[in-house]
């Protein structure tokens, strides 16, 4: 409880408080169609996996009771004809949660992929996505704040379903030697959220703000099976310094993986994994795992975070 009379106090003696509001993750390169509806998958131009669903599951600074919370489960369908634009279909729910404020979404996602003159949609592409759905706020205000300060105000949870839309642009391309790069930028909520709680003497404003993120991938190619990848996840709010994800991952010929990683918030990330085919290669599932632990040696000590990622991959050509 030390946590929240932290916060409680905080709220006493501030007009408003900023902070990254959208679920974070630190396996994102499994994650860029939540990130960036206009992403296109490596697992797809690399490896021709042109239908893949996920699951995954984030615990965060398990030192607090109510820490935040986040299980997602996402979808994507990827089509290249011979000729034209090739299409991006797909959708995800999340549910995040962090002590008595809730959030679920339901999102669809449309993106279309214009090739590189001349190239196939393996060799490279520019990509423009849009995603759109519905989102559920709640706060459980009899939680959050003792009900004995102002009845009237903390009677039950405090909820509202409103609508967004995000837009994303981004590209990735294979160079002369059979490498792979990629970048986008995106603004995954256009909209955003204002909700307000007020009576005669007390009020209770809770507004969410667009973030700005931009992302960049290298994979450098060793072997059928082997590769390196560097990667960058920047993220940016209003009055928010600019946060960043730089992570290196490298994956063996007998389909395993190990990554390490930092955050400019002073985070430490690991990550391993492991790719299971079957005997056709067609089908392929993806299992990782991450940890993060903090470096900070000052201030409050909010512990490490989990994170579990389970990929299911069909090549349907």
């Amino acid at each position: 409880m030390r946590y929240w009379l932290i916060i409680i106090c905080t709220f006493c003696v501030s007009v408003e408080l900023t902070s990254q509001q959208l679920p974070l993750f630190t396996q994102y390169s499994e994650y860029q169609a939540i990130i960036n509806p206009s992403s296109v998958s490596y697992s797809y131009y690399r490896d021709g996996y042109d239908l893949i669903f996920g699951t995954s599951y984030r615990d965060q600074w398990n030192a607090v009771p109510d820490r935040p919370r986040t299980f997602a489960i996402r979808a994507e369908s990827f089509h290249a004809p011979q000729r034209g634009a090739g299409f991006v279909y797909g959708g995800y729910v999340i549910h995040d949660q962090a002590g008595p404020f809730k959030t679920t979404g339901i999102t669809g996602r449309v993106a279309s992929m214009i090739r590189f003159s001349g190239d196939s949609f393996e060799e490279g592409a520019i990509s423009l996505g849009l995603n759109f759905g519905l989102n559920q706020y709640r706060a459980d205000l009899a939680d959050f704040l003792a009900t004995e300060t102002d009845p009237s105000l903390l009677l039950a949870d405090a909820g509202k379903v409103f609508p967004d839309v995000g837009v994303g642009l981004s590209m990735y391309k294979q160079t002369d030697r059979g490498d792979y790069y990629s970048f986008g930028i995106s603004v995954p909520q256009l909209f955003g959220l204002n909700l307000s709680l007020r009576n005669a003497d007390n009020g209770f404003d809770i507004k969410r703000t667009q973030h700005y993120y931009a992302h960049a991938n290298y994979y450098l190619v060793m072997g059928q099976q082997t590769y390196m990848q560097l990667s960058m996840w920047v993220k940016k709010v209003n009055d928010i310094p600019v946060n960043a994800d730089i992570n290196y991952r490298y994956k063996f010929s007998n389909n395993v993986w190990f990554g390490l990683g930092y955050n400019t918030t002073k985070l430490l990330h690991a990550e391993a994994g492991v790719v299971i085919n079957n005997s056709n290669l067609d089908k392929r599932v993806k299992i990782g795992y991450a940890y993060n632990a903090s470096l900070e040696t000052l201030g409050i000590s909010f512990g490490s975070t989990h994170e579990l990622n389970v990929s299911y991959l069909i090549d349907r050509n």
